[in-house]
């Protein structure tokens, strides 16, 4: 089947294609009873000190039927396109070439001609070019991990959460600035660029995520249904290039929607992930 080009937001049951609903309808009482054993699995025998714990963790008897269904679902989403988030600090001459060559998979040849290219501009010294490109983790035992890779997120993040700070803080995301310490080096990162957030339409057959994009749907699906079910996040690992074409909108720091990220912008976002631990266990995070 070709892929769709459809966007779907993996958290907003709204977005879902006809065929997605269809799919996830005929299970809706399937998920239900899924989502609230689990739950009931949880809270008697995993969370605190219950004093229904028994010795053995009872088993979820829809555990069979669900498993499946994720994987019917995960089959739907490699057909599908989702909306993911990236989050990065760019310069000008960067978000151009990011709009005329679309998103090229991360590789130490790319990050040698980004920081070439710095040196040109004067924003950095050849000494503190090369510095920072020996300290990569493209030259350490993460090589492997990081190269011809794009990383982006599922669904959109506050400004102020912890994995986004350093992302949005540092030029060149963490194959320039993650084994960075001193601040002789960390502070020319500091101020080249503006920090942006990068709305990418992300074919799901471009990633290792289809079963992740799977679990977040059903998620959405079950929460639409009124269960207490946690957002499923995931970290996007595209491992092929993305057109130009996908890239829906770049924010940057001082524009309107940037600085409202999940506050109001992208309209009808809830973060759920605030709310999920009260809600499963009436306790505060």
């Amino acid at each position: 089947m070709a892929e769709r080009r459809e966007i779907i937001d993996v958290w907003d049951v709204a977005t879902f294609d006809t065929a997605l609903r269809a799919e996830l309808d005929q299970n809706a009482e399937l998920i239900r009873a899924y989502v609230n054993r689990d739950n009931a699995i949880f809270l008697e025998h995993d969370h605190g000190s219950s004093p229904r714990r028994s010795l053995i963790r009872p088993e979820n008897e829809h555990a069979g039927p669900y498993m499946r269904l994720t994987e019917r679902i995960m089959a739907v989403m490699n057909e599908r396109t989702i909306r993911a988030w990236h989050y990065t600090r760019m310069t000008d001459d960067d978000v151009a070439r990011l709009r005329a060559d679309g998103i090229r998979l991360s590789t130490p040849e790319i990050l040698r001609e980004r920081l070439d290219r710095l040196v040109v501009a004067n924003l950095l010294t050849a000494d503190q070019a090369e510095r920072l490109f020996a300290k990569s983790p493209f030259n350490s035992n993460q090589g492997k991990i990081r190269a011809d890779k794009f990383y982006l997120v599922s669904h959109p993040q506050a400004l102020t959460c912890s994995g986004v700070r350093g992302l949005l803080g540092f030029w060149g995301g963490e194959v320039a600035s993650f084994f960075v310490q001193d601040e002789e080096m960390a502070t020319p990162l500091a101020t080249i660029g503006a920090s942006r957030v990068i709305e990418v339409a992300t074919p799901v057959s471009a990633t290792r995520n289809a079963y992740n994009a799977a679990e977040a749907v059903i998620g959405a699906y079950a929460r639409s249904l009124g269960c207490v079910e946690s957002g499923h996040a995931f970290d996007v690992c595209a491992t092929q290039p993305i057109p130009r074409d996908a890239i829906l909108r770049i924010h940057a720091r001082g524009e309107r929607d940037f600085e409202a990220m999940i506050a109001t912008y992208p309209p009808g976002y809830v973060d759920v992930s605030q709310t999920f631990w009260k809600e499963l266990t009436g306790e505060d995070d």
